[in-house]
């Protein structure tokens, strides 16, 4: 991890209005290419202003690991974008019962409720409460910055547990 105190940071090169820059690592980096950019990485590759503080960026991922004694019913793998907004006590109010249906918002039909879903639109539903809107006017902005300043992209996978069948004897 970096010790730069702001990682997260417009580029001093932004010309467009302060309050609208994109928001970058290091103030260099678009997270979108964040990838392939080793002088944010490794020291031997990079340069001033960002050696001070290398790794900025890593490939290697956060992994926790935890024993299950089969009382789990669901586990669920997310991006920040959920866990900003939704913490872990909030889950099981937020799920929806199986079976459950509801009115598609923007169509009106009415289709079953997945977990993955609920849980997204929860996410929505605080960030645009935070923005003192509603999730219908959230979901309204147009797609690019403004829309970024209120909430990050939201992925969420929820595997259902229960289902799966028990482990083989021995």
């Amino acid at each position: 991890r970096t010790t730069d105190p702001c990682p997260i940071r417009a580029s001093p090169n932004d010309v467009r209005n302060p309050r609208q820059a994109l928001q970058r690592v290091a103030g260099s980096l678009a997270v979108t290419r964040a990838f392939g950019d080793a002088y944010l990485k490794d020291k031997a590759a990079s340069f001033e202003p960002f050696c001070t503080h290398v790794p900025y960026i890593t490939a290697h991922p956060e992994v926790a690991h935890r024993e299950l004694d089969g009382t789990e019913h669901l586990l669920v793998l997310a991006t920040d974008g959920l866990w900003e907004f939704v913490t872990v006590d909030e889950l099981p109010g937020l799920l929806p019962h199986r079976g459950a249906r509801r009115k598609h918002r923007r169509s009106g039909a009415t289709q079953p409720c997945t977990p993955s879903e609920e849980l997204v639109l929860a996410a929505l539903r605080h960030a645009a409460g935070r923005q003192k809107m509603t999730a219908d006017e959230l979901e309204g902005l147009q797609l690019g910055p403004r829309r970024r300043r209120v909430h990050d992209d939201t992925s969420v996978l929820v595997v259902d547990l229960s289902a799966s069948p028990p482990p083989p004897p021995g």
